[in-house]
């Protein structure tokens, strides 16, 4: 089974007949849409990896299984746990890469979470076979493609976008440097009243070497804060505009104006979290076994995204299982709650 977008329909509990021949996409547990838009963050699953003089490129490997994978997503958590299997008679050695998708280096790009000032800014902790492993961090600044990673940093700009201090170092910069990140289309400068705008991405790959025994099954286990694009979300602008990105149907839009009754400005902060789960065809054939459980935490929340077969398990937790699943597409997942009160 494998993950399919649809253009509408995301409901509580089990997939229900739609329309003849039609499964609509299961989840409609707390969504909607927001007045600013979020930027999106993502994470994904690992892959083999080569360093090179350019630093980490992921790449495929044939000889390594991914015989089973336990996903757990929630606004304040993702918990991954992977059984390789090694089948062939001598140990192998890979280089691991858990690539962060980009995050925008702009001032004014909203994320939620509560990011670290270290370069491993999402607390990533990772074990293999219960034994710990520090991995180390590549982080790049990137626009269109291109490394401007050297260019940036001469600049002084801190190297984790999350620093307590980029934004005062940006926003200081001297007039001199602004301008020569301009020229080089790094940022827009309006001189007249010192603002700029950026327009470089910051993509961190956290890596490490794993070796995998010969004729054995070698469990890799991962855990790490997401980075959540927030902003807020209401029926004129937001959720209209996401009805096919995450699957909303009608009843999902009504409880979602449901859950704004009540407010002096009818509006739900929404969390979107995505996770990359095309990087597991990097191993050799599908996943044996695939678990994926979506907790939204609070019982009066809402959450969609686009995935047939899940499941309500729980009060807050729904779950989608599948037998050699090939991912064809990456998890978009919005939460969304009542704004709290003070």
């Amino acid at each position: 089974m494998s993950l399919q977008a649809t253009k509408t329909q995301s409901f509580k509990g089990h997939c229900k007949p739609h329309r003849k021949g039609a499964i609509l996409p299961c989840l409609a547990l707390l969504a909607c849409l927001a007045m600013l838009p979020a930027t999106t963050s993502a994470s994904a699953n690992d892959s083999v990896a080569r360093l090179d003089a350019n630093g980490i490129r992921l790449t495929n490997v044939y000889n390594i299984k991914l015989a089973r994978e336990d996903l757990e997503i929630s606004p304040s958590r993702i918990n991954i746990r992977y059984e390789f299997v090694n089948e062939s008679e001598s140990d192998i050695r890979h280089l691991v890469a858990f690539p962060v998708p980009p995050v925008d280096g702009d001032l004014m790009s909203n994320y939620g979470g509560d990011p670290s000032a270290d370069p491993n800014f999402l607390n990533f902790t990772v074990t293999s076979n219960g034994r710990p492993i520090t991995p180390k961090v590549e982080t790049k600044f990137e626009m269109n493609g291109v490394d401007f990673t050297k260019d940036v940093l001469a600049y002084g700009v801190p190297i984790n976008r999350f620093d307590q201090s980029y934004y005062d170092i940006m926003n200081g910069l001297p007039t001199a440097t602004k301008r020569a990140l301009a020229a080089k289309k790094l940022i827009d400068f309006d001189e007249k009243y010192g603002e700029i705008s950026v327009h470089w991405q910051v993509r961190t790959t956290l890596y490490w070497w794993q070796t995998f025994k010969a004729k054995s099954r070698t469990v890799v286990e991962h855990s790490y804060n997401p980075i959540p694009g927030t902003g807020f979300y209401n029926s004129d602008y937001g959720l209209p505009q996401n009805i096919e990105r995450y699957c909303m149907d009608d009843g999902f839009l009504q409880a979602s104006r449901r859950l704004m009754q009540g407010q002096e400005y009818p509006q739900l902060l929404g969390d979107d979290v995505r996770y990359i789960l095309t990087t597991a065809n990097n191993w050799s054939g599908p996943i044996g076994e695939f678990r994926l459980v979506i907790d939204k935490e609070d019982p009066k929340a809402l959450v969609s995204l686009c995935i047939n077969g899940i499941r309500k398990i729980g009060p807050t937790r729904f779950e989608f299982t599948a037998r050699n699943f090939v991912p064809k597409r990456e998890l978009d997942i919005l939460f969304l709650r009542r704004l709290p009160t003070n």
